[in-house]
């Protein structure tokens, strides 16, 4: 029956995460208010920090033997496996150089530029395909790049923010885009279009910040 609850029914989902939400809260976890899927407990061995998606899940914190002293009690709650130190996790590689970690992923989020491509779909132009063999070659010029997360970096946060105006010639819509920092390590990003149509290249840019503060913010909360 539990087995049926957990993973056979359309409410599994809730029904796994109340379950172990509640295991965490009896061994002193608390949850943020940022983000409901990530745990955090302070007590006089160091900290843990625990994020969750779904069925996947990081463990952290500046003490080794209470990490392990985690990973042991969930264990005893729950069917896991230890894959040991952070390798993959939601389409993201990982790899520890030194201190530092390097991300990056064999297919990167081109959900902007695919959206904008499929536009096109139904009666596509030969512009439409030279677009698609630009993604295609992006594809295949950056499978080597990420992002290198470094440990000696500052905790100042900051943002950019940009945006273009009318830049799509059918709805007339403008696309915001965002990336913000953590020190010297960019931390979240956004592109995409606005939902609203702007009435002047101000207007874009205005909404653009605005998205980028909201981010900060909310970077500033789960912090």
């Amino acid at each position: 029956m539990v087995n049926r609850t957990l993973y056979g029914l359309k409410q599994a989902p809730r029904a796994w995460f109340d379950k172990l939400s509640d295991f965490l809260l009896q061994l002193g976890f608390f949850s943020s208010l940022a983000d409901p899927s990530l745990f955090i407990c302070h007590s006089n061995h160091g900290v843990l920090i625990l994020i969750l998606y779904v069925d996947d899940m990081v463990v952290t914190g500046d003490n080794p033997q209470r990490i392990q002293w985690l990973i042991s009690q969930l264990s005893t709650q729950f069917s896991m496996k230890d894959l040991g130190f952070l390798h993959h996790f939601l389409g993201i590689e990982v790899h520890k150089i030194g201190t530092d970690l390097f991300l990056n992923q064999h297919r990167p989020d081109l959900s902007s530029s695919v959206n904008y491509v499929c536009q096109f779909l139904q009666a596509p132009i030969v512009a439409n395909f030279q677009l698609v063999k630009r993604i295609l070659r992006y594809l295949q010029g950056t499978v080597e790049l990420g992002l290198r997360i470094t440990s000696d970096s500052s905790l100042d946060l900051y943002g950019f923010s940009d945006a273009n105006w009318a830049g799509c010639p059918t709805t007339r819509r403008s696309t915001s885009g965002y990336c913000t920092f953590l020190g010297s390590n960019c931390i979240s990003w956004s592109a995409k279009k606005q939902p609203t149509v702007a009435r002047s290249s101000a207007e874009a840019k205005y909404k653009a910040m605005a998205s980028t503060a909201a981010e900060l913010t909310w970077i500033s909360t789960l912090l």
